[in-house]
């Protein structure tokens, strides 16, 4: 399958598009043909070499947010089946830029017929902060990392790093 992938670090010169190994599921991921995948400042900012910092090493396969089809899924996936139009956010398991990516189908949710591929892909990384932000609520816990500028995470929004206190007090008035 084709890829987009980095052999080391370094600026644009070291993006190339390459033949590579279509991933296999393992227990609890799915196989999803990618339709669709959203560009992000960290795709460049891990390219340049913070991936580095998070441990990866490469070659590396860009790409974090995608959307696409089910096409396989592994033992013990029980929310998929093949055929599933979903879209997610790959985080550590990155490789979104390729015609196929395998990864846990926590990542992923179901998409909406009502939007289309193109724009399922660039849904993911703002939802996954707001549901972390949910979640962290529901339980009555301050959010484990305040949003420092983001798109849609509203209370949350502390500005600049740094901020946290602010970010606090806001929490603290609009609490469970």
């Amino acid at each position: 399958m084709k890829a987009v992938r980095i052999e080391r670090y370094g600026n644009e010169e070291v993006v190339e598009i390459a033949d590579v190994d279509r991933p296999k599921p393992g227990a609890g991921q799915v196989l999803v043909k990618v339709k669709a995948a959203a560009v992000n400042p960290v795709d460049w900012k891990i390219r340049e070499g913070l991936g580095e910092m998070f441990g990866l090493k490469p070659p590396l396969i860009l790409g974090c947010e995608v959307a696409g089809t089910v096409k396989t899924v592994g033992d013990n996936v029980e929310d998929f089946s093949p055929g599933h139009d979903v879209y997610g956010y790959l985080g550590a398991y990155s490789g979104g830029y390729a015609e196929y990516v395998a990864a846990p189908a926590s990542e992923f949710v179901r998409k909406p017929k009502q939007i289309n591929f193109d724009a399922a892909a660039a849904v993911p990384g703002r939802v996954n902060g707001v549901a972390r932000n949910f979640r962290s609520r529901q339980a009555n816990e301050r959010p484990a990392h305040p949003d420092h500028g983001s798109v849609g995470r509203g209370r949350f929004d502390g500005g600049a790093v740094g901020e946290r206190d602010r970010c606090s007090r806001d929490w603290d008035r609009v609490g469970p």
